[in-house]
C-alpha cells in the first residue's frame, strides 16, 4: 500500500517531473506532497516504424547523419547569434508547414527542394493516429525542411496500407489525404554543461525543449513532440542520441557527463515552434506542449463544471480492468490494484449522485458495482486491501454498490473491519487514518470517528496535513459542530500555504502557461505541479460553504484561487488537441494524465479529478444555499 497514492513516505519523481521549466517557481515549499505510483510508459507496439524510432534504421539514420555531417558549424553559429532559446516566429512555422503539405500529398520531395534557413526541422507523419514516419534533421540550415520531409516520406511509403501493383502509386497518394502532419521547427540552440546525471535537467523544460548532440560536425537532435508521444526523459533521449552518434550502445549507458567530456561532445538545448493536423483535411493548429492552454472560462461556471464531470464519467466508465492506460497506442499498461479499483468505484458513486444525465449515472452505478465485487472477491481470498480500501468500500456500499444479498454480507465484513481498525489506530498508516474516520462519520459513527479524530490530525505542521486530504476535511466536515471545525485554524493555514505555493501568471512566461494555477508540493526548486492537487483541491470546494472555514469577505479570493487550481486540472484533462499524438478511436477523451508533458493515465488521476470536480459542485451548491436570503 506504501507504494500507492496514498503514501507519505520521501519518493523519488520521474525524472520529468523534477525538470524546472521556463519560468519555473523559485519558491520553497514548506511541506511536502509525495507523488503517486512511478509510471512510465513503454515503447509503442514494435512496428517496423517503431523500430527504426527506438532500435535505428541503418539506412535513414545513415542519411540523416551524413545530411549534417559538415553542417554541425551552423548549429554553434546560430547559438553565438542569438544566444536566447526563442524558437522560430509562428509566420516562419506557418510557411515551412505551407511548403511540407504538398510534398506529404505527393509522398515525394523533389530533388532540387529547399526550405527557409533555419536550424532544424522534424516532421512526423501519421495515419489513423498512428506513427508511420519521422524525419528529424538538426543543423541543417535551408536544407533541414525537405531532408527531414525526404526521411519521413521514405518510412511512410512503407508503412502505408497500400497494395503494391501497377496502380501503386495513385493509390499511395490518395492514401496520402488521409496522413495527419505535425512540423517542429527549431530555434538557436544552447550548449549546456553537466557534472552528473542530475545536472542534465537544470534548465530544461519537458515539452518545450529538445536536446541535441554534437561531436565535431556531426549532430543529432530528439524533439519535443517526440519526447512527449514516446514519454522521454532527457537522460534516454540523450543515450539514444549518443549510441547513435558512437554506434557504441555500451557507451550510452556509462554516466552521459561521463561520456560528452571523454568524447568531446556537446549537449544543447533548444526550443522549438510546432504546428499539427488534429484530423486528416483539417487546417493546422499551433501545438503548445502537444496541447493547447485551458482558458480560465473554461471551469468558471457550474455548466462547465458539469460538462468536465460528465467527460471524466465517461472515461472512467469506459476503463473497467485497467490501472494505467496508454491512449498513444490505445492498450492497457497494468491491470488495477485495489486502491485503483475503489478510487474508480467511490468516484462513480460521487459522480452518479451528482449528475443530472441519468443514463450515465445508471451506467456508473453499475461500473462501481462491478469494482466492489472485484474487491469482495479478492478480500474472500485473503488478499490484502488496506484500510483506504476499506474505508472507501464501506462508503460505496450504503450507497447501493452490489446486489442486496452480497451487500449485506459485504457491510457485515466491512463494518467489523472498520472496528477492529479504529482500535488499533496506531496501526494504521498515516495517511490512511483520516478515510477510517472519514467511513466511520459518513456511516453515522460519530463516537468512534470523534475518538480517532486526534491521531488523524496529529502533525508537525499545518502543511503536513495536505497529504491526508480531502479525507480528513471531509471527515472534520462530516463531525462539524454548533461551534464550527475544531481543527479550523490548522485547514485554515493548510490552504493559505497552498495557494502561496500556486504558479501565478507572474510566475511563468508564455510557454509555461500551461501551468498557471499548478501547486508544487515540494521542497525541490526543481520540480513542477502534477495531478497531485486534485487532492487537496478537493476540499476547497466544500471548505467555502463552511463558514467557520470560510468567512464571507474571504470568497472572492479563495474562489480565485480554487478556480485557477481547477483550470490546471483541467489542463491535464485530455482533449482534441493533445489527440493529434493518441491512437484513433481510443477511449482517451477527458482523461487525467499525471502531467502536460506525461501521456500516460494513471487511473486514480482521473478518478480522483472527478471527486474532485464532483466535491467542488456539491460545495458551491451549498455555498450557493448559505447565501441565499
Amino acid at each position: 500500500m506504501a507504494d500507492h497514492l496514498l503514501s507519505c513516505q520521501t519518493s523519488r519523481q520521474p525524472p520529468c517531473q523534477q525538470a524546472a521549466g521556463a519560468g519555473a517557481i523559485r519558491r520553497r515549499a514548506d511541506f511536502e506532497l509525495v507523488p503517486g505510483p512511478k509510471l512510465r510508459a513503454r515503447c509503442p507496439g514494435a512496428s517496423s516504424v517503431t523500430r527504426m524510432l527506438y532500435h535505428g534504421n541503418t539506412r535513414l539514420v545513415t542519411l540523416a547523419l551524413c545530411l549534417v555531417a559538415v553542417l554541425g558549424p551552423f548549429i554553434c553559429t546560430a547559438a553565438q547569434a542569438q544566444p536566447a532559446d526563442e524558437p522560430p516566429s509562428l509566420v516562419e512555422t506557418v510557411r515551412a508547414y505551407e511548403m511540407l503539405e504538398p510534398w506529404v500529398r505527393a509522398m515525394d520531395v523533389p530533388p532540387d527542394a529547399a526550405g527557409p534557413e533555419i536550424v532544424g526541422a522534424c516532421v512526423t507523419l501519421r495515419f489513423e493516429g498512428r506513427v508511420i514516419g519521422i524525419g528529424t534533421i538538426f543543423g541543417g540550415g535551408a536544407r533541414s525542411l525537405s531532408d527531414a520531409a525526404r526521411i519521413a516520406i521514405a518510412s511512410a511509403r512503407n508503412e502505408l496500407p497500400v497494395t503494391r501493383d501497377a496502380m501503386y502509386e495513385d493509390r499511395l497518394r490518395l492514401a496520402a489525404q488521409q496522413v495527419t502532419i505535425s512540423l517542429e521547427i527549431a530555434g538557436p540552440a544552447i550548449p549546456f554543461v553537466a557534472k552528473q546525471d542530475a545536472d542534465l535537467l537544470n534548465g530544461y523544460s519537458p515539452g518545450i525543449h529538445g536536446v541535441a548532440l554534437r561531436m565535431g560536425n556531426l549532430a543529432a537532435a530528439v524533439y519535443p513532440d517526440e519526447m512527449l508521444w514516446t514519454s522521454q526523459d532527457v537522460p534516454s533521449a540523450l543515450r539514444r542520441l549518443i549510441a547513435g552518434v558512437t554506434g557504441d550502445r555500451a557507451l550510452a549507458m556509462r554516466p552521459i557527463p561521463e561520456v560528452v567530456e571523454g568524447g568531446k561532445m556537446t549537449i544543447l538545448r533548444f526550443r522549438t515552434r510546432q504546428v499539427a493536423q488534429l484530423k486528416p483535411g483539417e487546417e493546422a493548429r499551433l501545438i503548445q506542449r502537444g496541447g493547447k492552454v485551458i482558458q480560465s472560462a473554461q471551469v468558471r461556471s457550474m455548466q462547465a463544471l458539469r460538462e468536465w464531470a460528465d467527460g471524466l464519467g465517461g472515461f472512467l466508465i469506459a476503463q473497467r480492468d485497467v490501472g494505467v492506460y496508454m491512449p498513444v497506442n490505445d492498450t492497457i499498461r497494468s491491470a488495477p490494484s485495489p486502491l485503483q479499483r475503489a478510487l474508480r468505484m467511490y468516484a462513480l458513486v460521487t459522480y452518479a449522485d451528482v449528475t443530472q444525465n441519468q443514463d450515465r449515472a445508471d451506467r456508473a452505478r453499475e461500473e462501481a458495482s462491478y469494482d466492489a465485487e472485484a474487491i469482495v472477491s479478492a478480500w474472500k481470498d485473503d488478499e490484502p486491501v488496506g484500510a483506504a480500501v476499506v474505508s472507501l468500500l464501506a462508503v460505496s456500499l450504503r450507497s447501493g454498490v452490489l446486489d442486496e444479498s452480497d451487500r449485506a454480507l459485504a457491510i457485515e465484513r466491512t463494518s467489523g473491519e472498520l472496528t477492529r481498525l479504529a482500535n488499533d489506530i496506531e496501526s494504521v498508516p498515516v495517511p490512511e487514518r483520516p478515510m477510517l474516520a472519514w467511513a466511520l462519520a459518513k456511516l453515522a459513527r460519530y463516537d468512534e470517528a470523534r475518538t480517532i479524530m486526534p491521531v488523524c490530525r496529529r502533525a508537525e505542521h499545518p502543511g503536513m496535513l495536505v497529504g491526508r486530504m480531502p479525507w480528513l476535511g471531509l471527515a472534520e466536515l462530516e463531525l462539524v459542530g454548533a461551534d464550527g471545525v475544531p481543527s479550523a485554524p490548522a485547514l485554515r493555514e493548510m490552504r493559505d500555504l497552498m495557494w502561496q505555493l500556486q504558479i501565478q501568471r507572474a510566475d511563468t512566461d508564455a510557454a509555461s502557461a500551461d501551468l498557471i494555477g499548478g501547486v508544487v508540493f515540494t521542497r525541490s526548486l526543481t520540480t513542477l505541479p502534477t495531478w497531485q492537487v486534485a487532492r487537496p483541491l478537493a476540499f476547497m470546494g466544500p471548505m467555502l460553504a463552511e463558514p467557520s472555514l470560510t468567512e464571507t469577505g474571504e470568497l472572492p479570493a479563495e474562489m480565485a484561487h480554487m478556480f485557477d487550481a481547477l483550470r490546471f486540472l483541467r489542463q491535464l484533462s485530455a482533449g482534441e488537441t493533445e489527440g493529434h499524438m493518441y491512437a484513433a478511436g481510443g477511449a482517451w477523451e477527458w482523461g487525467v494524465r499525471p502531467a502536460p508533458w506525461d501521456q500516460t493515465m494513471p487511473i486514480e488521476a482521473s478518478a480522483m479529478t472527478l471527486i474532485c470536480v464532483c466535491q467542488t459542485i456539491e460545495g458551491l451548491e451549498r455555498l450557493e444555499a448559505r447565501s441565499a436570503p
